[in-house]
């Protein structure tokens, strides 16, 4: 019973001793291959970098969400196609790799597009604010009532937006271009015509009571008759002297 212990004890105490060799050995290899990994060339350098800026660039794309989930202007859509479109433009730009290096990447095509469909909106939008109320319109906001129309046509032409998603900005519009041709309509006002001159100042009028009849009138007919006598005698004293 004896020699078989010792002789298992012994292969145990073997077996211990020899898996300790392999464990140090097993260091020894793993450090000498550390110490022994050759350097990347640049190329090879250059190729994990690329290969790094298209993963990073494929897991920005698979963190947006969906377009057609994303029904009003979201600052976090925003930002994630920014930031997948950065990225993907700078493993292009830098690493020179190509649309079939990118995972899903119309799913980015269309995030961008509903993203400029918000931007156009927003413009459309301030564009609006600008016109005056209905009826302060003259001709002078022509350019601004026609501005705010050439980017309703962009938002809705271009990029797929609709009355509903320009909101009351837009039926607004439709008021101030009805405005405005009213305007156009109205007839040019007559020029005033050109104040007659003033008449001249007439003599004033003497409405004063006639001057009642004085002694002078009366001897200037005394005298008359006082001469028509001297006369009548003259003419008849003649007479009798004949």
């Amino acid at each position: 019973m004896k020699k078989p212990v010792r002789y298992g004890l012994l292969l145990l105490a073997l077996s211990l001793i020899g898996l300790s060799f392999l464990i140090v050995g097993a260091q020894t290899v793993f450090a000498t291959e550390e110490e022994a990994e050759p350097e990347l060339t640049s190329q090879e350098h250059y190729s994990k970098e690329k290969a790094d800026a298209i993963e990073a660039a494929n897991d920005a794309i698979s963190s947006i969400t969906d377009p057609d989930f994303i029904i009003a202007y979201e600052e976090q859509f925003v930002q994630d196609v920014a930031r997948a479109l950065s990225l993907v433009e700078t493993a292009k730009q830098e690493y020179g790799a190509v649309d079939s290096d990118f995972k899903n990447l119309q799913l980015l095509k269309r995030a961008e597009h509903k993203v400029l469909m918000f931007l156009a909106i927003q413009e459309f939008k301030d564009a609006v604010d600008l016109i005056p109320p209905l009826d302060e319109i003259t001709e002078a906001d022509r350019p601004l009532i026609e501005e705010a129309r050439r980017l309703a046509v962009i938002a809705i032409k271009e990029y797929g937006a609709t009355p509903f998603s320009l909101c009351w900005r837009y039926y607004y519009l439709e008021d101030a271009e009805d405005e405005l041709d009213d305007v156009d309509e109205k007839p040019e006002p007559e020029p005033e015509p050109e104040p007659e001159p003033e008449p001249e100042p007439e003599e004033p009028i003497d409405d004063r009571d006639p001057t009642p009849p004085t002694g002078g009138l009366t001897g200037t007919f005394a005298i008359g008759a006082l001469l028509a006598g001297a006369g009548f005698l003259f003419v008849k004293k003649k007479k009798k002297l004949n």
